[in-house]
């Protein structure tokens, strides 16, 4: 079986540079890489490094990013690739810039390609869910999946845009990239196309990301395209591919920063408004932590220190602050 990863970034030629690179580093297939950029500088500073990039994936292509839709080109860019790969690969596994491949098997493709001779539905299209649960969004990331004996995974029907894609024996034919993540799935979800949460989830999104909105961006300098990845695996974590599977399993217990330090636990959202707060408070308070904890490139949980780490403390102050007042209002009308 043959696999190729589609790998989209926008406006951070690090983050860009770092997921290839985790994918090169685990020799886990080919890489077909999109670059959407973001204004004339990101054009310039892409165009600067493109041929050393070119060295690294199979093909790279560029094109300007749309600006007013929350996803950019990344559809655009998706589909371009999928046009390429359709015919050549088995499998195209979806990524995107601040996301990292954190291990690799070949019992990955093999464990899917079991689910699918299991499978009963009348469609075409089948996905697989291949991002490790993240707590920070939710402590209970399987309640909105069910338990499929016959697979023996956790499924449900509808499609999420970091997946893994099989493409043989006339699978996903007229599959195609297109609205948002939401219509997406709800259009799946009518046809009954299944979605599996991948035995072995291999990709992890970056703490915080630094994330691309119209004119927003980050520039990133590329001065060393020798980019390791910026997240390990945590110290004292197996990762069993002779298991059935690796579930249950977070992002929070089994990834760590690679040099920096994180907010714990730490997941891929803004840290803007109170609905992060409320999932942070939630979180320490099930693990007996501190709100203010955070955790370094070795697992060790410590108090912030104040200068080392954004958002940092007064982002914590500034949200609880918000979050205790909406509750404190939403109280006292409650009482009325």
């Amino acid at each position: 079986m043959k696999i190729v990863h589609v790998i989209v970034g926008a406006g951070n030629l690090d983050y860009f540079l770092n997921a290839i690179e985790s994918v090169r580093s685990h020799k886990a297939g080919d890489i077909v890489a999109q670059y959407n950029w973001v204004d004339e500088r990101d054009h310039t500073t892409f165009e600067k490094y493109a041929r050393l990039i070119e060295e690294r994936v199979a093909r790279l292509d560029s094109r300007p990013n749309r600006q007013g839709l929350r996803t950019g080109s990344l559809y655009e860019a998706n589909n371009f690739a999928l046009d390429l790969v359709r015919q050549e690969y088995d499998w195209v596994s979806f990524m995107q810039a601040d996301m990292q491949l954190m291990w690799w098997d070949e019992k990955i493709l093999s464990a899917a390609e079991r689910i699918i001779g299991r499978e009963k539905w009348d469609g075409n299209e089948i996905s697989f869910y291949t991002q490790l649960p993240v707590l920070g969004k939710s402590l209970s990331p399987y309640e909105k999946w069910h338990r499929n004996p016959r697979t023996e995974s956790f499924s449900t029907l509808g499609f999420v845009d970091v997946c893994l894609v099989p493409l043989f024996d006339k699978l996903n034919q007229d599959f195609r990239f297109d609205g948002t993540e939401r219509s997406m799935s709800d259009d799946a979800a009518n046809k009954l196309s299944p979605l599996h949460w991948h035995p072995f989830p291999y990709v992890s999104p970056i703490p915080f990301p630094l994330t691309v909105r119209d004119n927003r961006r980050s520039p990133g300098n590329c001065e060393n395209l020798g980019i390791r990845p910026i997240l390990k695996v945590s110290n004292g974590i197996n990762v069993d591919f002779s298991q059935a599977e690796l579930h249950p399993i977070s992002m929070e217990d089994t990834i760590v920063p690679n040099g920096w330090i994180s907010a714990y636990p730490y997941w891929p959202s803004d840290t803007q408004g109170i609905d992060w707060i409320q999932k942070r408070l939630r979180f320490a308070t099930s693990r007996s932590l501190s709100p203010f904890a955070v955790i370094d490139k070795n697992g060790k949980i410590s108090p912030i220190e104040i200068r080392r780490f954004r958002p940092g403390v007064l982002a914590i102050l500034r949200s609880m602050l918000a979050f205790f007042s909406r509750e404190m209002i939403l109280g006292l009308k409650k009482m009325k």
